[in-house]
């Protein structure tokens, strides 16, 4: 009987050892200590999504999202290094570590969790379907059958929102939200669902357009989320605290504000 306790006890200590010693080598690999070893924070963020990240017209990379970044260095006391990234390569691009983070209005799907870390919200978005003022008869996703919407390929839209259109809809997937609009304009599909926010843009610069409706009549907003490898919680930590200093010292607000026009939405997770 003594000796299976002994032996009992040994396999505990033996458990209790191998976990602390996993514990110590997770934290040591931890993408927080490679980015201040580095001396440098790579970010994954948008150029073709305004106002969030685009190329102004001196081609540099700006918006939303990309000062967010600059601030995010600052605050490690480390350079920035912004890496032009698309939807479809997001996840890729964290789980390869050819980024740190993703920062690019990344609704945090339960599918998309399965394979990276989701930092809480930082901002407000809803969906939106816009189509020609002239179109009277589109007021909801309802009114798509026998027409063409446009979506961005592998966006939270498409995987949300898609399924429900009426099944003689023609959903046709474009590479990004500015590559959508685009064929709005064009006239190669009657309706886009995208975000409400550069839908917005798109309508105030094409006053021939209008947002027709809240997709989900605001049962469901996408909430962007920050992205980094799963796992990875000491990085993930200070990134949530991050954004509750930028939350709490008003300066999130304040970057919001500058760039989408309007005061950001009370953040919550009711919906």
């Amino acid at each position: 009987m003594r000796r299976n306790l002994r032996i009992i006890l040994a396999l505990l200590a033996m458990a209790f050892v191998f976990c602390f010693v996993g514990m110590s080598v997770s934290a040591a690999d931890s993408t927080l200590d490679e980015v201040l070893k580095r001396g440098e924070l790579r970010v994954g963020v948008f150029t073709t999504l305004p106002p969030w990240g685009f190329l102004d017209e001196n081609h540099e990379m700006a918006g939303y999202d990309i000062d967010l970044a600059k601030q995010m260095a600052k605050e490690l006391g480390v350079k920035v290094k912004l890496i032009e990234t698309q939807g479809p390569n997001r996840i890729p691009y964290l789980q390869s570590g050819k980024v740190d983070i993703v920062i690019m209005c990344f609704g945090n799907t339960l599918e998309r969790a399965k394979a990276v870390g989701f930092s809480q919200q930082y901002a407000y978005e809803f969906v939106a379907l816009c189509a020609a003022k002239s179109k009277e008869g589109i007021k909801g996703l309802e009114d798509l059958s026998g027409l063409r919407a446009g979506v961005e390929r592998g966006s939270t839209h498409d995987m949300l929102l898609t399924p429900l259109v009426p099944k003689d809809t023609k959903v046709l997937r474009y590479e990004s939200p500015t590559d959508v609009f685009l064929a709005l304009k064009q006239g190669k599909i009657d309706a886009s669902i995208a975000g409400a926010s550069n839908t917005a843009i798109f309508c105030r610069e094409h006053p021939e357009f209008e947002i027709k409706a809240d997709i989900l009549k605001g049962k469901y907003a996408a909430v962007p989320s920050m992205g980094v490898r799963r796992g990875d919680q000491a990085w993930l930590n200070w990134v949530n605290l991050f954004i509750d200093h930028m939350n709490r010292s008003g300066k999130n607000q304040e970057l919001y504000r500058k760039w989408f026009g309007f005061d950001m939405p009370k953040l919550t997770g009711k919906w």
